[in-house]
């Protein structure tokens, strides 16, 4: 089931899924072609930025959440119309990590962490656009790690990080 995101608490976080797809690295991450159409690869990188998943989706992918700030503050004294939202959310990203001919890995986790580097300040670069959020803040949540699970879709090593996200 497709639930439209809108109003101002989901709203949000429909945006933050549009500035993620729309960042190329990410889009490398998912293969996507970069000779596509734009509106083309922004479609199909969105299918990949998942909003609280209760099942860990293939990957890679990005997940995104709400946070625990949320509040609406308004935007000049004596109107009862003019309220500005503000508030926060996470983001997860997580992508396999394969290991080289010598069987290291370091090098495959250090350019993970350089393109989740390189995703967060593709977003940034949005941040204030039209239509886009502003960002007060992005701090990191949980250090760059590695993990291992045993499902089907999420088998073998990976990598992941997670950020706070403030906009206002």
């Amino acid at each position: 089931m497709t639930v439209e995101l809108t109003g101002p608490e989901a709203q949000p976080l429909d945006i933050l899924r549009t500035m993620i797809a729309g960042s190329a690295t990410f889009q490398t991450w998912l293969g996507i072609d970069p000779e596509r159409p734009a509106a083309e690869r922004l479609a199909e990188a969105k299918l990949r930025v998942y909003v609280v998943s209760a099942t860990l989706p293939a990957r890679p992918f990005a997940l995104i959440g709400f946070g625990s700030r949320w509040g609406a503050r308004r935007l000049a004294v004596g109107t009862t119309d003019g309220f500005a939202y503000a508030g926060s959310a996470f983001l997860q990203l997580a992508k396999d990590i394969q290991e080289d001919e010598e069987g290291d890995q370091d090098a495959a986790f250090l350019a993970f962490v350089r393109d989740a580097g390189e995703i967060v300040d593709e977003i940034l670069a949005q941040s204030g656009g039209d239509g886009m959020l502003r960002f007060e803040e992005i701090s990191r949540s949980k250090s760059p790690g590695m993990g291992s699970l045993g499902s089907d879709q999420t088998k073998g090593e990976y990598a992941f990080v997670e950020y706070a996200l403030q906009w206002g």
